[in-house]
C-alpha cells in the first residue's frame, strides 16, 4: 500500500525526524503503539549539521503482508485526513514534543541562561485594564463625589 503525505512550514519538526528515521518505521511503530494503547517513545534525534531540508511531499510504502494490521487501521480513517493523522501519529511517536527545528540559532541556549524564571513586567510593561474595568471604575469614582460631581458637569453644559 502506497500513501502520499503533503507537508508545509509548519511540519519541520517533522523533517527533523525523517533525517534520522525512515517514515514507514515511524508509522509502524505508531500505529502499533496506538492499537495496543501505549506510546512509542522513540527518542529525538540529533540535530542535523546543516540545514533541516524541507520536503514538500513523500511517500508512505507498506507491505500488504507484513503491514496488514497497520494498513487496516489506516483505512478506518475518514477520506481525507489519513495525512494529518499519520502527520500526528509521527508527532506522537516521539518521546517529547520537538520544538528545536522552530527555534533560532542559540535560542536554546539563551533560553537555558536565565536562571529564576521570567522577568517581571515594569508599571510600563503591565497590561491596561479592560475598558469595561475603566468604566466601572470612574462610575464608582463619579458616585463617591456625589453632588459635587453634577456640579461640575452641569457647569460644563
Amino acid at each position: 500500500m502506497r500513501y502520499h503525505i503533503y507537508f508545509r512550514r509548519g511540519d519541520a519538526d517533522i523533517m527533523l525526524l525523517l533525517h534520522s528515521y525512515k517514515m514507514a518505521d515511524i508509522v509502524r511503530a505508531a500505529v502499533r503503539a496506538e492499537i495496543a494503547g501505549t506510546r512509542p517513545g522513540l527518542p529525538l534525534p540529533p540535530m542535523p549539521a546543516g540545514p533541516v531540508r524541507h520536503l514538500k511531499s513523500a511517500f508512505l510504502r507498506l507491505d500488504d503482508r507484513q503491514d496488514a494490521d497497520v494498513i487496516s487501521w489506516l483505512a478506518g480513517i475518514k477520506r481525507g485526513y489519513t495525512g494529518v493523522v499519520i502527520k500526528t501519529l509521527m508527532r506522537r511517536a516521539t518521546e517529547t514534543a520537538d520544538l528545536r527545528a522552530f527555534m533560532r540559532d542559540g535560542a536554546e541556549t539563551q533560553a537555558k541562561a536565565v536562571k529564576g524564571g521570567a522577568p517581571k513586567p515594569s508599571d510600563a510593561q503591565r497590561r491596561p485594564q479592560p475598558r469595561k474595568q475603566q468604566q466601572t471604575q470612574a462610575r464608582g469614582d463619579a458616585a463617591e463625589t456625589g453632588k459635587e460631581g453634577r456640579d461640575a458637569l452641569f457647569s460644563l453644559i
